[in-house]
């Protein structure tokens, strides 16, 4: 609660995230009170690099959107998930790079990093990797998921994270994660698929096919009927369509005003507000909660810190 900044995530072209350290050195005893908050002792830090980048190819992951940091309370104690998706913004149609969607653990969250800390990477696999990767098959019976993380979720297991491969070719993120109770949402394009690939399309457009994911932040799993079939959430809901020819935009976070449960007047004793998550033109929320049910978040310094 001192009013400082501690931290700052930013992503760039090259697929790499980075972590600034600010100075929050408030107890300083000095009398040049300049060096409160000084930006010389800040420290950037290469916290993951996802470019993808070898000596046979000069095609690389780009961020063309912000990091989506989100607070988790595991146990105890708290970290934080860093989630975003690679995708070059200058190349929609690409179908080149193997793009994937991300999600980091700072466990770092009131300490700066270890002095030993090595920056996180996709390159290996098995035992010797960074991160689980969740990997998503598709076909004419749905879709097929290669899930390794176990129901624990991510904070189980010793890995920095995990990261979703795409099921299909050129499929990559172009806007920013929302993520909201348990769940991280975020939308995606598909290069030369059809809105409905059941329908032809008569005209010489580029198809484009674009999709909402909602995805459990800790496990990589399905969370909402996506599909609206009414039962329990599979791999089929982990995504729905949502347009054609278009990039879909960030998921829109709606406050609809508050109401009796059976949408009537407000009373002391009834009253609840559901906040909605909205894609683009879609008329329906993908997903919404009640607001009663968020925890209140808060952190304060120690004494004599």
């Amino acid at each position: 609660r001192d009013g400082a900044i501690d931290r700052l995530y930013f992503a760039d072209v090259k697929g790499n995230v980075w972590r600034v350290e600010l100075d929050t050195d408030l107890t300083d005893t000095d009398s040049d009170t300049s060096s409160l908050y000084d930006l010389a002792d800040a420290k950037l830090i290469k916290f993951a690099d996802f470019s993808g980048i070898t000596d046979d190819t000069t095609e690389y992951r780009k961020f063309f959107s912000e990091p989506d940091v989100s607070i988790i309370r595991t146990g105890t104690s708290q970290s934080l998930l860093i989630s975003l998706g690679s995708g070059d913004r200058t190349r929609p149609l690409d179908t080149d790079v193997t793009n994937r969607f991300y999600v980091l653990k700072d466990e770092h969250l009131y300490s700066p990093l270890p002095e030993n800390f090595e920056t996180i990477t996709d390159e290996d696999t098995g035992d010797d990797s960074d991160l689980l990767a969740v990997t998503i098959s598709n076909s004419e019976n749905g879709i097929a998921v290669d899930n390794p993380i176990t129901a624990g979720g991510i904070f189980k297991s010793d890995k920095k994270g995990w990261y979703l491969n795409f099921g299909s070719e050129g499929e990559k993120v172009l806007a920013d994660s929302t993520t909201s109770h348990g769940k991280v949402l975020f939308t995606t394009i598909v290069p030369n698929v059809y809105a409905n690939s059941e329908s032809g399309v008569n005209c010489n457009l580029p198809e484009i096919q674009g999709r909402a994911y909602v995805i459990n932040i800790l496990t990589g799993a399905s969370m909402v009927d996506l599909s609206g079939n009414g039962g329990n959430p599979n791999n089929n809901d982990l995504y729905t369509i949502i347009s054609a020819n278009e990039i879909p935009g960030n998921i829109q976070v709606i406050f609809n005003e508050p109401s009796a449960s059976d949408g009537g007047q407000c009373t002391a004793a009834n009253c609840v507000q559901y906040v909605d998550l909205r894609i683009g033109k879609k008329r329906s929320q993908i997903t919404s909660y009640n607001s009663g049910i968020l925890e209140s978040v808060y952190w304060s310094q120690s004494q004599g810190q």
